[in-house]
């Protein structure tokens, strides 16, 4: 299945076949997986995020880092995903600013974590979200932006709930709010996610 609706998103379930997701997968046990208790994805020049009761960060497994300027072993295969879709959906890869690798494990209890920005608007960039398994725990979009105004956890509205499915990709705007939840019914969710500019 592929949904598109540029400039906002494409949501494309099927990017690589079960084999080459397999495949992906097993390359990304030779990551430097660490701990981190802040697990929002925000990089150093991120917004961190708009707080409130109804989310919940927990520690997850991480490779590579928020820092944009640090390297990461995990990012030519990220890359080289990011190149196959962009490729698939006539999309020009003009830079790579980050990228990162995150595990989250099986939790019961329902928040999201912090709705963020990835990086601030001195970089516009567009997220790409690889899923390495299949998995609940969505990702979701809100329709509200970083526009300069204060917002709080009552402004934020649901614009697009995306589900996790092993070989397949999410690109939206970097300019949109947007979380995750941590899996319920399975043990984890990975994904491999870029902070691209893009021409398309």
């Amino acid at each position: 299945m592929i949904e598109s609706n540029l400039p906002i998103y494409i949501y494309d379930t099927e990017l690589l076949s079960k084999d080459e997701a397999q495949e992906i997968l097993m390359q990304t046990r030779d990551a430097d997986f660490h701990f981190e208790t802040h697990s929002i994805g925000a990089a150093t020049d991120g917004y961190t995020g708009i707080p409130g009761d109804r989310f919940l960060d927990r520690p997850i497994m991480v490779a590579g880092s928020n820092n944009i300027h640090e390297a990461d072993m995990m990012r030519p295969i990220a890359k080289s995903i990011f190149l196959k879709f962009a490729a698939k959906h006539s999309l020009v890869l003009n830079e790579v600013f980050r990228t990162r690798t995150n595990i989250s494990f099986t939790s019961l209890d329902s928040r999201p974590t912090m709705p963020h920005v990835d990086l601030r608007n001195a970089n516009k960039h567009f997220v790409f979200i690889y899923y390495l398994n299949d998995s609940d725990g969505d990702t979701v979009l809100f329709t509200q932006k970083v526009d300069g105004h204060f917002h709080t956890e009552e402004d934020l509205e649901e614009l697009r709930r995306f589900s996790p499915v092993g070989g397949g990709a999410l690109l939206f705007n970097g300019e949109y709010f947007h979380t995750w939840e941590h899996p319920s019914r399975h043990d984890y969710r990975a994904t491999i996610n870029l902070n691209v500019d893009i021409s398309y």
